[in-house]
């Protein structure tokens, strides 16, 4: 995942609960009470303004990566639904960072989210399967950008 701004503590263990939204029934919030949701995560890059970081998921609950790290202010680069579009832009203070950050929204028309690898057991087989799919290209190209502006 690609997210807004640098964390602090360079891995971590998000464990809250998830509920829906009382505002927006499609969306979902961190909550005192709900479904129990575990995220780890490790940061990969700090770059000016965003944090390439892997993610690993204990629970998956639905929208679950996307409401943690919204959750601690840093969404998901490109979520239109978790404030990782242009509700960002406004917070950056140098205008060679909002040009960069436009710049990449024009690349990236979705959230900059990728399951690599997922596992899971079949239900009917038990058998555990395996997939994984490399960064898809606006993605890679993405990242490649913010290299080449420099690493933090």
């Amino acid at each position: 995942a690609l997210l807004w701004g640098n964390m602090k503590a360079p891995a971590g263990k998000l464990e809250t609960f998830l509920n829906r939204s009382k505002s927006d029934r499609k969306k979902f919030v961190v909550a005192e009470t709900g479904k129990h949701a575990v995220t780890f995560y490790e940061v990969e890059t700090s770059f000016s303004f965003l944090t390439l970081i892997k993610v690993w998921l204990k629970t998956g609950r639905t929208h679950q990566i996307r409401v943690h790290f919204n959750h601690l202010n840093h969404p998901v680069f490109g979520d239109p639904e978790y404030s990782g579009r242009q509700k960002q832009i406004k917070r950056l203070s140098a205008l060679s960072d909002k040009k960069l950050a436009l710049t990449l929204l024009s690349l990236m028309k979705r959230q900059a989210l990728h399951a690599y690898r997922l596992v899971f057991e079949h239900p009917a087989m038990k058998k555990e399967m395996e997939f994984t799919v490399e960064l898809p290209l606006d993605f890679r190209q993405s990242i490649e950008i913010l290299k080449n502006e420099g690493v933090k």
